[in-house]
């Protein structure tokens, strides 16, 4: 077996003179590497493209499909949730009525800036996230002839002498309603 590989190493030193000795693990450095699973996939499919491409530094990025980069959520999470409920609550409260379920709502445009940014849902999953809020800020003001909620609350203490202050939200973020 040794012998072989010495006949097979004299071969090839006659036919290429210039072939320099090669030890195994010689000045040698031990390189690690990173590959995307992409660039596996594409070396399975077409080896020698892929070679020349990672030896390029070429990158297939755009042939990915871009719905695996989008991260646009499903449903309103902490802390826009907080916000939208609590700036809509402060604008009820500052106009004295409650929302009104058009499209010019302040909770509608509140809402609509925040899907813009990516910050909350669109399309049908916003209609439906945002209709939750409109529900949530309507049972959080209640009904004033009920007897529960924001309103009636207000409304008990129109007579109160010492109240003068409401605050929903943050301390820097208040709205104040005085009763008289």
């Amino acid at each position: 077996h040794d012998e072989a590989q010495e006949t097979l190493r004299n071969w090839i030193r006659e036919r290429f003179e210039d072939l320099p000795e090669f030890q195994p693990g010689e000045g040698v450095e031990e390189e690690k590497i990173s590959v995307r699973l992409s660039q596996l996939k594409s070396f399975l499919v077409n080896p020698l493209e892929a070679a020349i491409k990672f030896q390029l530094g070429l990158s297939d990025e755009d042939e990915e499909d871009p719905g695996l980069k989008e991260n646009e959520p499903f449903l309103s999470a902490f802390p826009s949730d907080y916000q939208i409920l609590v700036e809509t609550l402060q604008s009820t409260l500052g106009e004295g009525s409650v929302i009104s379920p058009d499209e010019n709502s302040f909770l509608s445009n509140l809402y609509e800036g925040m899907a813009i940014c990516g910050e909350t849902p669109s399309g049908v999953f916003g209609n439906l996230d945002r209709e939750g809020f409109e529900e949530a800020v309507l049972d959080l003001m209640g009904d004033e002839g009920k007897g529960f909620g924001l309103a009636s609350f207000l409304q008990q203490l129109g007579g109160a002498e010492f109240f003068q202050l409401l605050q929903i939200g943050e301390s820097d973020a208040w709205v104040e309603r005085t009763m008289e």
